[in-house]
């Protein structure tokens, strides 16, 4: 689970993409910002490893996520 009072985590991480078309490899990074004000960190679950064909049209959904805050009111996600 992701903590916002992890000190390695703090601030957010950086997520690396890899994209191989079957000849050739692509890679970018993907900086994720952690934004928590309190005790109970977010838990996300989703998956590991996505995979996303060259001809997918515009708009075709990548991945889902579902994200889950034991907090109450303002501060939970």
């Amino acid at each position: 689970p992701l903590d916002y009072e992890d000190p390695i985590q703090r601030d957010g991480f950086t997520l690396g993409i890899r994209v191989y078309d079957g000849r050739y490899y692509a890679t970018t990074k993907l900086y994720i910002e952690l934004q928590d004000r309190n005790d109970n960190p977010p838990v996300i679950n989703g998956p590991q490893y996505v995979q996303l064909h060259e001809d997918a049209w515009l708009g075709k959904e990548v991945a889902k996520f579902t994200v889950q805050d034991a907090d109450e009111n303002d501060t939970a996600v």
